[in-house]
């Protein structure tokens, strides 16, 4: 009886003791499955932490790119840097004016959807001109496009002349005319398109304007001048003023047209 009750003891305590081994072996898993959901869960806030810097990189990429098409990178770069106020004078640039002739009666023929799709067939292929020859597009209004070349060009490029930036924008403007000519020539539209140019190198105030929706834009008698050769120039042609004629005439050929009235007389 007395051995009995010894294997009994023996049995409960082996009994006892392979449940606590147990327990102690449970209690050890969920630790292990804790600190395995603890790592995944690292693990996963580090990738998603990782995901949104990289998603916020690629947000500010494209606000970057976007900021690109309508104002230069050093304008952009002052902003960033916090300047609130941007506005200087420049010396010498050469200003770019075009618009389409006759384009009134043209948008009355087609749809406003139309109209938009031709504009911006037009205005890319210009765009990307105007990339070539290093020139900012400051605005389209309409159907009239409105660039410069030579802008802060003095800061990054100290090869960018005067002469240099005006046989550059004379380039420009014959290559958009020789890309209206291929429009024409594509039958893509029912209709023949004519441009009129402008050109004019001389001084301008070019800044920012406006602090919650901002404005680059070039200001001064040049940017008038520009505008006014466009407006008096012929279908098809590139009409230039005399300064803008010395600078470039030992590189394309001109015909004189004579003055126009542009604050005073002007020869072009």
């Amino acid at each position: 009886g007395k051995r009995s009750q010894s294997d009994v003891s023996i049995l409960c305590d082996s009994l006892k003791n392979l449940i606590d081994a147990l327990e102690n072996e449970h209690k050890l898993a969920v630790e292990n499955s804790n600190l395995e959901f603890g790592i995944k869960e690292k693990e996963f806030d580090l990738h998603t932490t990782r995901g949104n810097l990289e998603k916020s990189i690629s947000d500010r990429k494209v606000v970057e790119d976007i900021l690109l098409n309508v104002m230069p990178e050093s304008i952009i770069q002052r902003l960033k840097n916090g300047e609130k106020f941007i506005a200087e004078t420049i010396d010498n640039v050469t200003i770019f004016f075009s618009d389409i002739v006759g384009f009134t009666t043209i948008s009355s023929s087609i749809s406003p959807l139309e109209v938009v799709s031709f504009l911006n067939d037009m205005f890319s292929r210009m765009d990307d001109l105007a990339e070539q020859y290093d020139i900012e597009k400051i605005k389209t209004i309409g159907d009239a496009y409105f660039a410069v070349g030579g802008l802060f060009s003095q800061e990054y490029n100290h090869s960018h002349s005067p002469e240099m930036v005006a046989t550059n924008m004379l380039h420009f403007a014959l290559d958009v005319m020789n890309t209206i000519e291929d429009l024409n020539n594509s039958g893509k539209y029912p209709y023949k398109l004519a441009l009129r140019v402008g050109i004019h190198t001389g001084p301008v105030v070019a800044g920012i304007i406006g602090e919650k929706k901002f404005a680059f834009d070039l200001w001064g008698d040049s940017v008038n001048v520009a505008s006014r050769m466009e407006s008096s120039g012929e279908a098809g042609r590139v009409h230039v003023s005399k300064a803008t004629y010395k600078l470039t005439k030992d590189v394309f050929g001109f015909a004189k047209r004579g003055s126009i009235q542009v604050k005073g007389s002007l020869s072009t």
